[in-house]
């Protein structure tokens, strides 16, 4: 299992961020991305991002889609994005477990732990955000703690420029 710890910064570093997981998935596909955190955490806006750093995405308009459940982008690879805020806890409906099913999309689903454990993508990665214990306006406003889910899911964080990304954020 892979896991790491980003601090971010600002609204500039989450876009770092995504735009390093968008190259590293030009080069496989992990499958899924769980993203985790309280309201405000940065879930849409790290997910609006890898949209946009896709090709295929720079025109996209991403919204999170808690009330639409899905939104799909027409990226490389296609993203399928769902948003269980809104969902009781409990099985997976039958679109979000044929989009886990289907190797040519990413599926990204924020609120995961809406799911039923049984329901879990066998590969992908976790991002979970969260403001640090001791925040400070002057200190890092968030913490993204990277976990691989599967083997798939191994390959592709350790796929990630992590030369640039030691330079450009805060690995802890």
């Amino acid at each position: 299992m892979y896991k790491s710890e980003i601090a971010l910064d600002s609204l500039a570093d989450t876009e770092k961020l995504a735009r390093s997981l968008a190259g590293a998935l030009l080069r496989g596909n992990p499958g899924a991305i769980l993203l985790y955190g309280e309201p405000g955490a940065g879930k849409s806006a790290l997910a609006g991002a890898l949209v946009r750093s896709l090709p295929g995405g720079g025109e996209a308009e991403p919204s999170s889609p808690s009330f639409t459940l899905c939104n799909i982008y027409c990226t490389i690879p296609p993203i399928h994005h769902f948003d269980l805020y809104r969902l009781p806890y409990g099985p997976g409906d039958d679109a979000l477990l044929e989009s886990f099913a289907d190797e040519s999309v990413l599926t990204l689903v924020e609120w995961p732990e809406n799911l039923d454990p049984d329901d879990f993508p066998a590969d992908g990665i976790s991002l979970r955000l969260r403001r640090p214990e001791d925040y400070s306006p002057e200190g890092s406003s968030r913490l993204v703690a990277l976990e691989s889910l599967g083997p798939c899911g191994e390959i592709f964080l350790r796929r990630l420029d992590l030369d640039r990304l030691f330079v450009s954020l805060n690995f802890r």
